[in-house]
C-alpha cells in the first residue's frame, strides 16, 4: 500500500482541479514584480500543474531562521511589497479575496492598502487596525520607506467619535466625527 497517498472521492478531485485552474486563471493575468509568473499549465488527464521559475531563497520562515528577526524598517519594506502583490491579487469578478483572508490569518479588525501620494512623497501603503476593547480603534499605516502615521479613534457614543493622528511628515490632528449611519 501506498502510505502516503490519499484516497479522495471523484467530488473532491473534481473540486481540487477546478480550484488550480481557477489559480491558474488568475497568475495568467498578473504582471507583477513580487507575484511569481506562471510559465505554463499542464493538465493531463488527473493532473493539473502550475510550472513557474524556480525561486533560489527559501521561504520567509528559513529567512528568519538564517538570520534572525529583521529589523522594523526591513519589515516594513517586506510589508508593503507583499500588500503591493495583495492589491493586485484583487478579482474584479469576485471569489479572490486575499486581503480579507490575510487579515483574518493574522488576527486584525482592518487591513486596507492605500494608494501612493507622490505629492508628498508617500509610496503604496499599507494599513493595519485592531479594536482594543469595544470603544478604542487604533490604526497603524506604513509606506516601507520611511511615512508612517498612527490613528486612534475613541467612540464616545455610538454616533460620536474622537479621533487623533500623527504622522512623520508633520501631520497631526484631532477630529470629533458625527456618524448618522448607527
Amino acid at each position: 500500500p501506498n502510505w502516503f497517498v490519499k484516497e479522495n472521492s471523484s467530488y473532491e478531485i473534481a473540486r481540487a482541479r477546478q480550484r488550480v485552474r481557477r489559480e491558474a486563471e488568475v497568475l495568467e493575468r498578473l504582471h507583477h514584480p513580487n507575484i511569481v509568473d506562471l510559465l505554463d499549465v499542464i493538465d493531463e488527464g488527473h493532473d493539473v500543474t502550475l510550472v513557474m521559475p524556480y525561486l533560489a531563497g527559501g521561504t520567509l520562515a528559513d529567512r528568519v531562521a538564517r538570520r534572525g528577526v529583521a529589523p522594523a524598517a526591513s519589515v516594513a519594506t517586506l510589508l508593503s511589497e507583499l500588500a503591493s502583490a495583495v492589491a493586485a491579487l484583487n478579482d474584479p469578478r469576485g471569489g479572490l479575496d486575499p486581503i480579507n483572508a490575510l487579515r483574518r490569518g493574522i488576527g486584525l479588525d482592518r487591513l486596507r492598502i492605500l494608494h501612493a501620494d507622490v505629492t508628498q512623497g508617500i509610496g503604496t501603503q499599507i494599513a493595519a487596525g485592531k479594536y482594543l476593547g469595544r470603544r478604542v480603534y487604533v490604526e497603524l499605516v506604513t509606506d516601507g520607506r520611511g511615512y508612517s502615521a498612527t490613528t486612534v479613534e475613541y467612540q464616545i457614543t455610538r454616533w460620536l467619535s474622537l479621533l487623533g493622528t500623527v504622522s512623520t511628515i508633520g501631520r497631526q490632528s484631532v477630529n470629533l466625527r458625527v456618524s448618522r449611519d448607527y
